[in-house]
C-alpha cells in the first residue's frame, strides 16, 4: 500500500524504487503481524496485496523476490508460536495451516496475476499491430486515390486534344 500511497501523492518511482518500497511493506506488516500473535494473526492476508502489485508492476525476478520474501517472512514467524501447553500444541496444527494456506494463495494468486499480464501485453500487442497495419493500409489507400486522381487530371487534357485533333481531321 505504500507503493500505491507514493504512486498517487508523487510520481511513478522506478522499478528499483517499487521494489524497495514493496519489500518494506512486506517486512513493516510482518513485523506487525509478528508483534500481534504471528502466524496466529487471521491478517497474513494483507501480505497479498504486496504480491499482486510486484507480479503486476515488476518483472519476473523482481517480483518472484517479493514472494519469496513474503512467503520466508511467513515461515519464519513460526518459530515464534508457543510450543509448550496443551492449548498451543492443539493450535499449532491449526498456524501451520494458516501459514500453508498464505503459501497457496501467495503462489495461486502470482500465478493467475503473472498469466493475465502476460494475455494483456499479447493483446495490447496484437491491437498495436493491427493499427499498424490499418495505418499503412489508409496510407495505401491515400497514394492509390492520388494516383487515380493525377491519372484523371493528366488522362483528361489529353483526351481533349486527342478529341479536338479528331474532329479537326
Amino acid at each position: 500500500m505504500m507503493l500505491l500511497i507514493v504512486m498517487l501523492l508523487w510520481r511513478r518511482p522506478s522499478p528499483r524504487q517499487m521494489l524497495f518500497l514493496l519489500l518494506a511493506e512486506v517486512l513493516l506488516v510482518n513485523t506487525v503481524i509478528a508483534i500481534n500473535g504471528a502466524a496466529s494473526n487471521p491478517f497474513n492476508a494483507v501480505l497479498l496485496l504486496p504480491v499482486v502489485l510486484a507480479f503486476m508492476l515488476l518483472s519476473w525476478l523482481s517480483a518472484a523476490m517479493v514472494l519469496s520474501v513474503s512467503i520466508a517472512f511467513q515461515i519464519s514467524q513460526l518459530w515464534l508460536l508457543p510450543r509448550h501447553g496443551d492449548h498451543a500444541a492443539m493450535m499449532l496444527s491449526h498456524y501451520y495451516g494458516m501459514v500453508v494456506g498464505f503459501v497457496l494463495t501467495a503462489v495461486l494468486v502470482a500465478a493467475v496475476v503473472w498469466y493475465l499480464r502476460q494475455r494483456l501485453a499479447s493483446r495490447e500487442e496484437a491491437i498495436h499491430q493491427l493499427r499498424e497495419r490499418q495505418l499503412r493500409n489508409e496510407q495505401l489507400l491515400a497514394i492509390g486515390t492520388a494516383a487515380a486522381q493525377l491519372t484523371h487530371d493528366v488522362a483528361t487534357p489529353v483526351q481533349s486534344m486527342r478529341l479536338l485533333i479528331d474532329e479537326i481531321k
